[in-house]
Formats: C-alpha cells, structure tokens, sequence
C-alpha cells in the first residue's frame, strides 16, 4: 500500500483494520500490510489508544497482538444486550442459513451464500453469538476459508440427542 504517505492516513487505516479484526493482530503485521516501520506503527498504535482514553472501546494489547475491546464497565449492558438479542426468533433468512450449515457441515461461508444467493455474514454472526454454529478449522482451498459447523446448543435449541436426527434431507418437499 505505497500510497499512503502520511501518519493521519495510516492512523485511519488502522483504525478500519482493528476495527475489522475479530482477533488479535501484530504490529508487526500492521506495519508490513501498510508499508511503515514498525517504529512508526507503534508511535501510532499509541496514539490510537491515547485518543480512546475517554471511548467505550479500547486497545487491548497481549501476546498475540492488538485488537480493539468493549470497556469492562460496559460488560453487564453488552451482556444484557446480547441475552435480548439471543432471545428474539431467529429469522427465516438465518434459519436458512442454519439449515444450509447442519446438512453441509463443514461449510464455508462462500458455499452458503452460494446456496442462499446473498451474504450471510449478519447471520453467521447472529448464529455464532447464539452459540449454534462454530469455526471448526479451515478449508484445505485457496485462502483456507473458514469452516462453520452446528455446536452442541444447536441439538439443544431443537431438541435433538445428535444430527442424525434431523429430517431427512431429501424428504423435505414431501
């Protein structure tokens, strides 16, 4: 990324980085994907921080790397929020996407909107807060996509001792 010239820049992209990442990233490895010394990633990464002091986020800096956080005194409302959250129906579009993930799993997300014919990252998101499908490893593919398959609470949530006791696939439009 040659392009960018100046630090108020790299500080915006890494700002968008971290705020994509859903795990932790080195500075290294921030440095290296925008083209900075790492010296300079570091002075910015603490800026970055510095200008969070008074935010609900923050950075969380540990031996895998950096990522952005929720603030602790935020923990019990996030909570709160996501015991709503998981409260509510499912959807049918999400339900699609469960069905898709029980009877394919493993499955990337590229063979589900495959099947589906549109995205489904608000729903995977939905599904994996609620604890009903998991990453289970990485396809042996180019980019080694992730795999999602059902979890344990997904048998629980419909009542099911294991998956052989969903309905028969191929039964479905009788």
């Amino acid at each position: 990324m040659n392009n960018i010239n100046n630090n108020n820049q790299i500080r915006k992209i890494t700002e968008a980085l971290l705020f994509v990442q859903n795990q932790p990233i080195q500075i290294k490895t921030i440095a290296k994907i925008i083209d900075t010394p790492i010296k300079n990633m570091e002075k910015i990464v603490d800026e970055i921080s510095e200008s969070l002091n008074d935010h609900g986020i923050k950075i969380q800096s540990g031996p895998a790397g950096i990522q952005l956080i929720t603030i602790p005194e935020a923990n019990e409302v996030i909570k709160t929020a996501y015991k709503l959250e998981s409260e509510k129906p499912l959807t049918k579009a999400t339900l699609e996407t469960l069905a898709i993930i029980a009877y394919k799993q493993p499955v990337t997300r590229a063979e589900i909107e495959k099947v589906r014919g549109v995205s489904c990252d608000s729903h995977l998101a939905n599904l994996r807060r609620r604890g009903l499908v998991e990453v289970t490893g990485r396809a042996e593919k180019i980019g080694r996509p992730l795999l999602f398959s059902t979890t344990q609470n997904f048998l629980s949530y419909f009542g099911l001792e294991n998956a052989n006791q969903l309905p028969n696939f191929a039964n479905l439009d009788e």
